[in-house]
């Protein structure tokens, strides 16, 4: 799910099934276009290439967010 504001910002809500049936979630803000935040302690870092956003969280656990899904189109 993406929450796109009227001041340049995206909030990318990612969602996966964990094992036990759990549900595990994220959630990144990115601030004219680039990733900012997100809801966990953990340290991020963050890389773009060609296709958008690879977002890593203290070496554990990355997503792959295409730039389109950010800032629309």
């Amino acid at each position: 799910m993406i929450r796109r504001g009227h001041d340049a910002t995206a909030t990318v809500v990612l969602q996966w099934k964990m094992p036990k049936g759990l549900l595990g979630q994220r959630r990144i803000l990115f601030v004219g276009g680039a990733p900012k935040a997100a809801d966990v302690p953990q340290t991020m870092a963050f890389t773009r290439d060609a296709g958008g956003w690879r977002v890593l969280f203290e070496g554990e656990e990355f997503f792959h967010i295409a730039e389109p899904l950010v800032i629309g189109g």
